[in-house]
Formats: C-alpha cells, structure tokens, sequence
C-alpha cells in the first residue's frame, strides 16, 4: 500500500511538470508582451526617489520590425497627486 502512494505521488509530479510546460516560442510571448503598438503597465513596482517617496512605474514594451526585437521604456511618477514626473 505504502509503495502505491509513493507511485502516486510520483505520478502526480510528473503530470505536474508536463502540464505547466509551454509549447510558445520566446518570440511570440515577447509579441504577446507587446502587441503591435505597445502595450503599458503601470503600478507599485517597489521603486522611491532619493528622499524616500514612492514612485509609480510605467513599463511600455514595443514590439521592433521583427519578433525577436523590441524596446522597452519605464517611466517613474510620483504616487501622490499631481502625479509629477521624476524620470525614465
């Protein structure tokens, strides 16, 4: 009974593994990422200005001429209103 439950488990892991995998290249997740003319997200990413204020980051991914290439820019704002901007 005990080496059924160890087969099991080993069974589960492996089912685990295989089903977690992707079948994308690198090149269409980056398209993904960006779509055709960029995409922005913005939040907390943990980011502070010299003094200790908290900054909002605006990450932009633009997809290049082919798939492999691309540019990526991130814009800091202050949290607080009136939302001033403080660097790239």
């Amino acid at each position: 009974m005990r080496t059924w439950k160890n087969y099991l488990c080993m069974l589960a892991a492996l089912v685990a593994t295989l089903g977690f995998t992707s079948c994308e290249s690198d090149e269409d997740i980056g398209f993904d990422l960006s779509g055709l003319y960029g995409v922005t997200w913005f939040g907390d990413m943990g980011a502070g200005d010299s003094w200790g204020e908290p900054l909002d980051s605006y990450i932009t991914f633009t997809s290049g001429s082919r798939p492999d290439h691309g540019v990526g820019t991130e814009d800091l704002y202050y949290t607080i209103p009136p939302f001033e901007y403080y660097d790239t």
